[in-house]
């Protein structure tokens, strides 16, 4: 914990310059001592494993889902990573690859799994927040109506790039979210490590993007950064059951 508190100095001296910041490192601080995000890190792939079981007993396949989820259809726009790595850098290809959006997908499905009534389950009901999620962003607990991700959004996240500065930053804040997993988990040196360390940082690389392109913007800045974490950890504490769609 000591490191992390001079993490947290440095990032805050290195980046003064950035709103919001010190809430998000605080936050980040936070996940020690939070009974969802221990539950979560410990149990995220049973969950999911969970959530799978269930779904092949529905009978629907992947494709029975891209021909009745438009989003998905339009997902398959990003290219897919031929290199199944805890990272794909963008010196390999586009910056924003279908992984991420994969990676928010199924964090979302676990959340629903873990927290959600089991009537309140579906993949209607999925795709449809990930939809409200990628437009609203921090607001997503807000009643409030969004655009679908056409197309064009999904464009838009293909050209997308990282400002180099806001890619710094974010790697030295999820380098904090991670020491806490390691902590949670004690060590890295398990596939439960590996399964949260890439997802979570996908997921939130998507996040990212999303509000870089809500923001018409072609790279990803510092503000970005801070507002995907906030996303991120508003989403961890909610209350599944009580989002309206």
């Amino acid at each position: 914990m000591e490191l992390q508190h001079e993490n947290f100095d440095k990032i805050l001296k290195n980046f003064e310059y950035v709103d919001g910041l010190e809430e998000i490192l605080k936050a980040t601080l936070e996940l020690y001592d939070s009974e969802t995000f221990i539950d979560l890190t410990k149990n995220m792939e049973n969950y999911m494993n969970q959530y799978n079981k269930d779904f092949l007993t529905s009978n629907l396949t992947a494709e029975d889902l891209k021909e009745k989820f438009l989003i998905l259809q339009n997902a398959s726009i990003l290219k897919k990573s031929k290199i199944q790595l805890l990272y794909v850098p963008s010196l390999w290809g586009d910056t924003i690859v279908f992984e991420h959006f994969r990676a928010l997908t199924s964090f979302y499905t676990v959340l629903m799994k873990m927290k959600a009534n089991e009537d309140k389950i579906s993949e209607e009901k999925k795709f449809l927040f990930i939809e409200k999620l990628m437009h609203l962003l921090l607001d997503f607990d807000k009643d409030s109506t969004f655009e679908h991700a056409d197309k064009k959004f999904f464009h838009s996240l293909k050209k997308l790039k990282w400002d180099k500065n806001a890619n710094k930053l974010f790697d030295k804040i999820y380098d904090m979210h991670s020491e806490v997993m390691k902590y949670i988990l004690e060590g890295i040196f398990s596939n439960i490590f590996q399964y949260n360390y890439s997802g979570n940082r996908f997921s939130l690389t998507f996040l990212v993007a999303c509000n870089a392109v809500k923001h018409d913007r072609d790279r990803m800045v510092e503000d970005d950064v801070v507002l995907a974490f906030k996303t991120f950890y508003k989403l961890i504490h909610a209350d599944i059951d009580q989002i309206s769609i």
